[in-house]
This record gives structure tokens, C-alpha cells and sequence, in this order.
């Protein structure tokens, strides 16, 4: 006999623990019923493999293996079946492990019943075929990679009870083009929808972390509601499709690279919660033509505004203590900078080859000392 640490994934052992098989539990060891391989750990079976037709199509899950009830799926128990279209989960099962579907590459359709209560690290990984996912009520984490590379996937129904979306879990779904993410989401982990190319709109109640929703070429608006205080780096990278993009007021920090390369976004809106511009954080969004730079801004990192070639006007208010250097670099259309009085920490070459020409006349109340233009702008590409 065997302990629970036999099982090896200590997600998945935990998830044992959940209905009752623990470290002091004796396992079995494997055993064969019909074209199913299994240990019993106190008096209930887990599939622990298959060792039937590796052609099948259809695979029904059993409710009892010589009369004891299957209540889960063990890591990499039906990985690698190429050929599985259907897999149906009976409905006691309460864990599928880690792997337990890997690269089942003509999966179409699963079902998984209401009992699950736990999901394995990419359980479903690089099952390229499958279209509709629907995770049942009580499953609070989508692990790490669980429908990465899933091509085919075009919606996943996630219940109120999910709280965590992990790393890359939905990533590289190219054809994903729905996806409800619920309030009470409190975590989107690095790379979770990176590569979602089909996705249009989204709703994002979450922390948003670094690389979460890259390269999605689909996405055209995005809402980023209230209780949110930071966009991760690279978090919309590439995002060319994104025309709009609506903050709301608890943001206060803007990752390095988190817009870069949205090149349809026509403007930039800044709520005045936002503090912190990080590095190349707008660079490259060559329709931009409005950008407000919010009254409590602190730091604008280097190049954060690069090559935003259609970009007109700018104003730089007197909260800013940093502008990094070729902030505004090859803002080739650039013809007004407001610099408020009290901006401190300019970098010498924050306009450098940016403006065609910025004149007086743009400069409201010069005179009166309320605004000034920083020694920056009187670089030898500026003329005045």
C-alpha cells in the first residue's frame, strides 16, 4: 500500500484531502477493470490510466469500478489519445488532475459534471479541437495553462465561484471570441489570454497582471472598472484592434509596454487616480491623436509616448516630477507642449526630433508665469 504522496501533484492531493483521502489514507496499488487502470484510496477508486483501444472516439467515463464509486481522474490518466472526440465525466467525479486530457487533439466536446470541484494544470492543454468549455459551480481556480493552445475553443462559461484565472490558462485560444469574466474574480495571472486573437470586448474585474491579454488582435474596446489599481506590464501589448479603452478611477499605475503597439487607439483618456506612466507604456500607437496626461501624474517613464506619429497637443502638468527621456520621440505631427508651472524633472531630451514646431501662440498665459515651456523644447530640432 501506498500513501497519498504517490499521487505526486500536491494540487491534487490537496484536492484528495477535500473529500476526505488524506496523508495518513493507504492507497492501493493500480489494478485494471475492463480498459480502465485504478487505485483505491479509502473504499473510492481513481482512474489512474487507460489501457484500451488508443483509436477511440467516444470514452464514457464509469460512475463505479468493481463496485466502488470513481470520484476522480489522476494526472495524465487519458493524455496523448489522439483520436478522442467525446469524453463524457460521470458525475461523481470531483477532481480531474493535471494533464488528464493533454494533447487529445480531436476532443470536440467534454463534458464535465457538476460534481467537479478542482481542475488540474493544463487538464485540457493543447486539445486544439475543442470548441465550448462550461465549468461547473464550485471550481474556484482555473489553473496555470488548463486550456492553453486550446485553437478551436471559442467560449468558456465560468461560474460565479471561480475567483482565480491562472497563468496562461486560456492563452494561445485563437479562436475564443466570448468569455464572461465575473465580479468576483480577484486575479488574472500572466499571459491568461494572451493570443486571443478573436476576442472584441471585454470586462475586466480583476487585478490585471503582466502579459494578460498580449497580442489579442480582436480586441476593439475594453472597460477597466473601479477597484483596480494597476495595469501589469505588457498587460494589452500588441492589441491592435483596441480603439477604446475606459479607466476607471482607482487606476494608478500604467505598466511598462501595457498599450505599446495598439495601433488603432485613436486616444488616451487618463482618470486623475493615475500616478505612475511606465516605460514605452503608449509607444508605437501611431493614430493617437489626443492623449490627457492626468493633474496627479508623478512619473512618465522614458519613451512612453514614443512614435505616436498623429499625436498634436500635450499638456504636462504641474503634479509631474519626472518626464523620461524621448518620452515624446518621433511624434513627428506633435506642434503644441504645455508645460504647467511647478513640472520638475525633464528630461533634456523628452521632445528630442518629436514637434514640427511649437509657437508661442499655443502656449496660453505665458506671461503671467501659470505656464512655461521647459528647457527640453528648446532642443536644436524644435524651432520656436
Amino acid at each position: 500500500m501506498k500513501s497519498i504522496n504517490f499521487m505526486g501533484d500536491n494540487g491534487f492531493k490537496k484536492a484528495l484531502e477535500s473529500v476526505g483521502v488524506t496523508a495518513s489514507s493507504s492507497i492501493s496499488s493500480e489494478k485494471i477493470s475492463g480498459c480502465f487502470k485504478y487505485v483505491t484510496a479509502d473504499d473510492m477508486r481513481i482512474i489512474t490510466g487507460y489501457c484500451g483501444d488508443s483509436h477511440i472516439e467516444v470514452l464514457e467515463l464509469p460512475f463505479e469500478l468493481r463496485g466502488k464509486k470513481v470520484i476522480a481522474v489522476a494526472g495524465g490518466a487519458f493524455a496523448h489519445l489522439y483520436d478522442l472526440k467525446c469524453a463524457v465525466i460521470s458525475k461523481d467525479i470531483v477532481i480531474i488532475g493535471r494533464k488528464a486530457f493533454y494533447k487529445c487533439c480531436s476532443l470536440v466536446n467534454v463534458t464535465i459534471p457538476e460534481s467537479v470541484r478542482f481542475i488540474g494544470e493544463m487538464a485540457f492543454c493543447g486539445c486544439e479541437s475543442l470548441r465550448f468549455a462550461t465549468i461547473p459551480d464550485g471550481v474556484e481556480r482555473i489553473l496555470p495553462f488548463t486550456f492553453y493552445n486550446c485553437d478551436s475553443l471559442e467560449r468558456a462559461d465560468l461560474p460565479e465561484s471561480v475567483r482565480e484565472i491562472g497563468e496562461s490558462a486560456f492563452g494561445f485560444c485563437s479562436s475564443m471570441k466570448e468569455i464572461c469574466l465575473n465580479e468576483n474574480i480577484v486575479s488574472i495571472g500572466n499571459g491568461a489570454f494572451q493570443n486571443c486573437i478573436s476576442l472584441r470586448e471585454l470586462e475586466i474585474p480583476a487585478a490585471i497582471a503582466e502579459n494578460a491579454f498580449t497580442f489579442c488582435s480582436g480586441l476593439e474596446a475594453i472597460s477597466i472598472p473601479f477597484g483596480i489599481e494597476a495595469v501589469g506590464d505588457y498587460a494589452f501589448f500588441g492589441c491592435s484592434a483596441l480603439k477604446k479603452v475606459e479607466f476607471a478611477g482607482s487606476v494608478r499605475k500604467i505598466g511598462e509596454c501595457a498599450f505599446a503597439l495598439c495601433e488603432k487607439l485613436e486616444s488616451v483618456y487618463l482618470p486623475d487616480s493615475v500616478s505612475r506612466i511606465g516605460k514605452r507604456a503608449f509607444a508605437q500607437n501611431t493614430v493617437v491623436k489626443t492623449v490627457r496626461i492626468s493633474g496627479k501624474i508623478a512619473y512618465v517613464g522614458s519613451e512612453a509616448f514614443r512614435g505616436c506619429k498623429a499625436l498634436r497637443e500635450v499638456v504636462i502638468p504641474s503634479s509631474v516630477k519626472k518626464l523620461g527621456a524621448k518620452a515624446f520621440v518621433d511624434c513627428s505631427e506633435l506642434r503644441s507642449v504645455v508645460i504647467q508651472h511647478g513640472a520638475d524633472g525633464i528630461a533634456e531630451d523628452a521632445f528630442e526630433s518629436g514637434a514640427a514646431l511649437i509657437t508661442a501662440d499655443a502656449v496660453p498665459a505665458l506671461d503671467d508665469e501659470t505656464f512655461r515651456i521647459a528647457e527640453a523644447v528648446y532642443n536644436k530640432n524644435f524651432a520656436l
